[in-house]
């Protein structure tokens, strides 16, 4: 303060304190503080009271930092939210008269970043650098997850050195609770999640987090993070916690059985659809393929079957693309072992099955087909197993329905026999086999 008001001069002999006091006496200003959190008088740094104290009364400041503890509530102004799109559009095109973006550059920033006022800062001052390329940063930064955005006049102000900033004085367990958030969707979350996910009640851990601006409440105890830093930064899809993710796979399974329960009426479709896109983000962060059970099997089998049945095609879709993504990611070792080589054409088969319901014959032939290149080589690879004798039979009959829904009847007559000489092979050679019996005569 000393030196920016009166110069590295001023009473240069006197203590720092004694300095700013003399510099800021009787002086209209505005003093701006950021970053207040870490005045929080611990481990020898100092207190915004003893910041403050040099000030004289013709002074003003400004305090700008996460904990409200710090400050009077009279005085205090409370940010919690993500500007609306609007404004945050409206910001963005203040930042970039002098070189526009594209309409579709513009629209990527504007979703990329959710709103986050001084993420939008920083990237509208990079998007009018004469030396970048717009189109080149805004596909680093969705490849990168954001962490190249940065201060254009600090480098190494990046976006994630600002959320670890923001949450330097959260303890263990509410970097855990965070991390459980952030391990579901961008949606609201309901507090039970996180309490199933760390095995205590985390409603406390919820509301420190809340006064941190890292997540916000909603209506039922629902909570959702904040913004675009609090969700893609505290989100680890390559090494997060098999604990977290098992006891959030549990609560969601036990969710999805509750909501779809045979006899209780027709369920909220929402409930069903926000529950699907938190399954999925969850399967995401799966990164060791460790939720097969509960989850994964659950929305490929039980919970498909269970929401077609109340006649959700798209949301049946949802649950099974889910699945599908999770076994895609798998890696090639573990990809081609016969159990999820049958469960990925098992997914196929069930996709295809919706998009013929549909109407999307095309697709749904694609679909099919890629069930039955996989199942023909498990066959193949196993001549002796009857299982997989019997789903290379279901493979080509899926094959004639949907070449008889597209009017080839001579294609659908061959299939058809190949599924027949198949399920007379089992028929034969399995004669106690009541199943097989039965399908050899559909």
């Amino acid at each position: 303060l000393a030196n920016t008001l009166e110069g590295p001069t001023f009473l240069e002999q006197r203590p720092a304190r004694a300095r700013a006091t003399e510099a800021c006496r009787g002086r209209s200003i505005l003093v701006i503080l950021e970053g207040g959190e870490e005045a929080d008088g611990r481990e020898g740094k100092t207190t915004f009271p003893e910041l403050s104290s040099v000030m004289s009364p013709e002074n003003r400041w400004l305090l700008l930092t996460r904990p409200p503890s710090q400050s009077e509530s009279v005085e205090t102004v409370y940010l919690r939210e993500a500007l609306d799109p609007v404004d945050a559009a409206d910001l963005l095109d203040s930042l970039t008269l002098s070189r526009p973006p594209s309409p579709a550059v513009r629209a990527a920033v504007l979703e990329l970043l959710e709103g986050h006022p001084l993420a939008i800062h920083w990237a509208g001052s990079m998007l009018v650098a004469d030396e970048e390329d717009a189109a080149g940063l805004v596909s680093d930064w969705k490849s990168g997850g954001l962490p190249g955005l940065s201060d254009p006049k600090e480098a190494k102000h990046t976006l994630r050195w600002l959320f670890e900033r923001s949450t330097r004085g959260l303890d263990d367990s509410a970097r855990r609770a965070l991390a459980a958030a952030a391990l579901l969707a961008h949606a609201p979350v309901p507090a039970g999640a996180i309490d199933a996910a760390l095995g205590v009640p985390a409603q406390a851990l919820l509301k420190s987090l809340a006064r941190r601006g890292m997540l916000r409440r909603l209506d039922g105890d629902r909570w959702q993070c904040v913004h675009v830093l609090a969700y893609r930064f505290a989100r680890d899809e390559n090494g997060s916690d098999p604990a977290l993710r098992a006891g959030l796979a549990t609560w969601l399974h036990e969710q999805l059985n509750v909501a779809l329960q045979p006899g209780a009426g027709t369920p909220p479709l929402r409930v069903i659809g926000e529950l699907l896109d938190h399954a999925a983000a969850l399967l995401r962060a799966d990164f060791d393929q460790q939720l097969w059970l509960p989850l994964a099997n659950n929305l490929l089998y039980e919970t498909a079957e269970r929401i077609k049945a109340v006649g959700s095609l798209g949301l049946v879709n949802r649950s099974l693309l889910a699945v599908s993504a999770w076994i895609d990611r798998f890696p090639e070792a573990k990809a081609i072992e016969p159990q999820w080589q049958r469960e990925w054409s098992v997914s196929h088969n069930k996709v295809g099955d919706i998009l013929r319901a549909q109407g999307d014959l095309a697709g749904a032939s694609d679909a099919y087909r890629e069930s039955l290149a996989l199942l023909q080589r498990l066959a193949q690879d196993d001549p002796s197993n009857a299982d997989s004798q019997s789903d290379l039979g279901i493979g080509h009959e899926k094959i004639g329905d949907i070449l008889r829904a597209q009017g080839d009847l001579a294609g659908a007559s061959a299939a058809y026999r190949e599924s027949l000489a198949l399920r007379q092979r089992l028929a034969q050679d399995h004669p106690s086999n009541a199943g097989w019996q039965r399908d050899l005569g559909v």
